[in-house]
């Protein structure tokens, strides 16, 4: 994908300068080990050696997804035709409209394990609060 690329471009240059670079990270419901890889999207956002996503959900955001709205599913439900995934005549005007927050109560995390000059970091933060790397509260892990 055109994201993937972009990604990968921008890892590249960020270890060669020994920045920001996102190692793994994972958009999920709090009591789950498991979710959405959001890897490449973060690393796809990392500008200058930082990421920065605004508070509220990030259910919205380009390459994040709850269960409940992913893309496939959505376009699933459509199949008659070209002309349906445009018209609306279905009554799902919603179709190219970003997927809505259901929950921003912190019932979803974003976890992200990340490199950082020598170090290795993990921090965990609520869907609702403001994302941004290098974290105040993650925790070093090692040395790369």
């Amino acid at each position: 994908t055109l994201m993937a690329g972009a990604a990968g471009k921008k890892r590249k240059e960020e270890v060669e300068r020994n920045g920001l670079v996102i190692r793994e990270a994972v958009y999920r419901k709090k009591e789950e080990n498991v979710g959405f890889d959001v890897s490449v999207p973060l690393q796809f956002f990392v500008k200058d050696g930082e990421v920065r996503l605004p508070s509220g959900s990030k259910n919205s955001v380009l390459g994040f997804y709850r269960e409940e709205k992913r893309p496939a599913e959505r376009v699933g439900r459509r199949g008659r035709g070209l002309f349906s995934l445009f018209s609306g005549e279905d009554g799902d005007d919603d179709f190219f409209s970003p997927p809505r927050a259901t929950n921003i109560d912190g019932e979803y995390v974003v976890y992200a394990r990340y490199t950082l000059g020598d170090g290795v970091f993990e921090v965990e933060i609520d869907d609702g609060e403001e994302f941004v790397l290098p974290a105040e509260k993650a925790t070093r892990m090692g040395g790369v």
